[in-house]
């Protein structure tokens, strides 16, 4: 097994790996110790790219760095795991209600995943989308939808179209480009009111960290008769 040390001072490094549910951490004075990492995760940026992060390979109650034939240390006695979401949740600021900081915001940002969900959507080519939708059978786009967004058509529903095209997740009334997910993902519904007041939209967010608003009451039910009157 291997376990992982990095010095308390450090804590606020391991944000960018709390969205690892698998991932068991636990407390000493002076350090903090991870364990159950998968062989994925383990090679994965997100960790690698942590500083001050140790890693050893636990042996008979003993730690070896790397592939040393020497023991590092002893392995931490009575060390209490726990789930790393639940000891490390997002700590937002508390809020001054006399004080209006008319300036003060956050920033949006839009990052890479290791988290999979069900795809929901995709932004595809008009041309692309005529091509397949004229030689498909009608009972293969029952439970389809779409808008037109300029010059390109975004496909809401599954199971998606086997055609070229950007791929998206649903999180609430966001559809974030696969593989990506908001860097503070608690957050995400306080985003959602912030550009969504009332939910009556579609928030397609770009990997830039851009987002294209588009009114549910424009989707329609995708038929080549819809596309072609649209179009």
């Amino acid at each position: 097994m291997f376990l992982f040390e990095i010095s308390k001072e450090y804590k606020e490094f391991l944000a960018t790996i709390r969205q690892w549910s698998n991932v068991k951490i636990a407390f000493t004075e002076t350090s903090i110790w991870l364990k159950d990492f998968t062989d994925e995760q383990m090679k994965s940026a997100s960790l690698l790219q942590i500083p001050h992060l140790v890693k050893y390979k636990e042996k008979e109650n003993l730690l070896f760095l790397n592939d040393s034939l020497l023991p590092s240390k002893k392995t931490p006695s009575a060390l209490l795991w726990s789930p790393i979401q639940k000891a490390l949740p997002v700590e937002l600021p508390s809020l001054n209600h006399n004080f209006f900081g008319v300036q003060q915001q956050i920033d949006v940002q839009i990052v890479p995943s290791e988290i999979e969900r069900a795809a929901m959507a995709m932004l595809t080519s008009i041309q692309n989308l005529q091509d397949y939708l004229e030689q498909c059978p009608e009972v293969r786009l029952t439970p389809l939808k779409w808008v037109l967004l300029e010059d390109k058509a975004l496909v809401i529903g599954t199971p998606l179209l086997p055609i070229k095209g950007v791929v998206f997740w649903q999180m609430g009334n966001a559809l974030v480009p696969t593989g990506f997910d908001f860097e503070l993902p608690i957050l995400k519904d306080i985003i959602d009111k912030k550009v969504n007041f009332n939910s009556e939209n579609w928030i397609l967010w770009q990997s830039n960290n851009s987002y294209v608003s588009l009114p549910k009451e424009n989707v329609q039910p995708l038929s080549l008769s819809s596309l072609r009157l649209t179009l």
